[in-house]
């Protein structure tokens, strides 16, 4: 199968590291479909492999290019880095004491909540902005 292959691997690697930087995902939404779906990859190794492959030294530069633009709170991802990487022990246990059935529809209910939110997010009309021209000339209005 060509997905396998080096070429078809630095795909999905690209892909999941476009997805990673434009939205701050982990790359596992781009993976675990593509390991689970196209390389028929059981869910555990495919969670296990998409773990293995996010690891620091591969989301370092986006982090780096995220803090040279000033867009990180540091504060945030102390405290949140602390609860993930303990509990990301126990999700790691749970996800090896599922059913891989069970886990492909855990894993689909998740996107499928998470699209729901981010589409109801989107349909909000967005607060009305303050005329900043006025505002940073020092302008009343």
């Amino acid at each position: 199968m060509w997905l396998q292959s080096a070429v078809g691997l630095l795909c999905v690697g690209a892909i999941a590291g476009v997805a990673s930087g434009l939205f701050g995902i982990g790359g596992g939404l781009i993976m675990l479909p593509i390991f689970t779906i196209l390389m028929k990859m059981d869910p555990h190794r495919a969670a296990a492999t998409s773990l293995a492959i996010v690891v620091l030294p591969v989301a370092l530069p986006g982090v780096i290019t995220f803090h040279r633009a000033g867009q990180i709170d540091w504060r945030i991802v102390l405290w949140v880095a602390i609860g993930f990487a303990v509990c990301n022990v126990v999700g790691s246990r749970m996800n090896l004491s599922l059913n891989p059935q069970i886990l492909k529809r855990v894993f689909a209910i998740f996107l499928i909540l998470a699209a729901i939110n981010l589409f109801a997010q989107s349909m909000k009309k967005p607060a009305t902005a303050k005329a900043p021209a006025a505002a940073e000339s020092g302008k009343t209005i």
